[in-house]
């Protein structure tokens, strides 16, 4: 009976795990297409190579909520599959029940407790500062990424005209640039070039205009300007400002950091982070207790479980902006969190403990 036990754990653990996974790899999907479009449709210029990191550290960012999401809800899917198959009644009337379907997943769950832990306490706020650099780094910079053919652009306020007959859409790194003509609004000058292509240099930021086979005109307002021919010139057309040290706000702190803070802020976000992990545990719980096991009956412990979901989140949110505007207390924003699923959990816990009972002693 041990070993069939251990062999049944086993299947279920394997069961979970595929579902887990296939949903993470659906809403992963799902919010790097939406991530995709947002900032495709803002008015950012940045780099592809900006923009899928961007995603990265924005999907990164919100992991846990990730994470909490994807774990009930493959709870809720797994205990739907073995419902329609009747292995639940059979669990159930062997005398197993959701206890043993736990125990079967304790493993896994365990460590994605801590994962939340981790996450909200240490990979969140570094994904929150990565995400915001880079997007104060394309706010601050210049329209300079694509260049529109047969079109004046002006850059470095207005000082620089520029104009080219084609763009290629070759990448930076050929000369996908053709028929090229800067005009110096301040210095007088006007750079005429066959072709080129656009440097950026990570390192400084700035950008620059690799140019060949042109020609440079001075002293336009005289009548014999001076002209100097060159193969290859590198322009300058944009050197970004010295920034002073990026301010962090309090959600870009770990649990270290906030400790060392310290106040009444940091409290808030504290409780706040925990709340995440404490959701997990509670929702993991309620979500095994809404499948009715009879197949025969309607189930909605799907549905149930993400509303649950939807309810402890804005519940979360919700208290953090009651506390930070002082409406209620840190020990009633708790209460307020977490007080309505406690009680619904210990409701559906010996509302089925007694059912159970009732059965065995039939």
């Amino acid at each position: 009976m041990l070993y069939s036990g251990k062999i049944l754990q086993n299947s279920i653990f394997k069961s979970y795990k595929r579902i887990f996974f296939s949903t993470l790899a659906i809403i992963l999907l799902i919010l790097f297409t939406n991530q995709f479009y947002i900032i495709i449709a803002s008015t950012l210029n940045f780099e592809i190579t900006e923009l899928v990191e961007l995603i990265f550290w924005k999907i990164i960012r919100d992991a846990y909520l990730i994470i909490l999401f994807i774990t009930i809800i493959s709870i809720a899917i797994l205990l739907n599959n073995l419902r329609k198959k009747s292995e639940l009644v059979i669990l159930h009337s062997l005398g197993l029940g959701n206890i043993f379907i736990l125990k079967s997943l304790m493993p896994f769950l365990i460590f994605i407790v801590l994962f939340q832990l981790i996450a909200t306490g240490y990979i969140s706020p570094i994904a929150k500062l990565k995400t915001e650099l880079i997007i104060d780094d394309i706010s601050s910079r210049p329209d300079f990424i694509n260049f529109k053919d047969r079109t004046f652009q002006n850059f470095n306020n207005k000082n620089l005209t520029i104009y080219l007959e084609k763009n290629n859409d070759l990448g930076d790194n050929l000369d996908n640039l053709t028929n090229i003509m800067i005009f110096s609004n301040t210095d007088d000058y006007l750079h005429v070039a066959n072709s080129g292509r656009k440097l950026f240099d990570p390192e400084s930021g700035k950008v620059f205009l690799v140019l060949n086979n042109g020609k440079i005109y001075t002293d336009l307002l005289k009548k014999n300007p001076a002209v100097t021919e060159y193969k290859s010139s590198k322009f300058l057309i944009y050197k970004p400002d010295k920034k002073t040290e990026y301010k962090l706000d309090i959600g870009m702190m770990n649990f270290n950091e906030l400790f060392h803070y310290g106040g009444n802020d940091s409290l808030i976000e504290f409780q706040f982070r925990l709340g995440f992990v404490i959701s997990l545990v509670l929702l993991i719980f309620l979500s095994l207790e809404l499948t009715k096991p009879n197949n025969r009956e309607k189930n909605y412990s799907i549905l149930l479980t993400f509303i649950l979901f939807l309810i402890y989140i804005g519940l979360i949110i919700s208290s953090k902006n009651f506390l930070q505007t002082q409406s209620i207390q840190l020990y009633e924003a708790i209460i307020f969190q977490h007080a309505l699923f406690i009680i619904l959990a210990i409701i559906l816990f010996f509302k089925k403990y007694k059912f159970n009972y009732v059965n065995k002693t039939i």
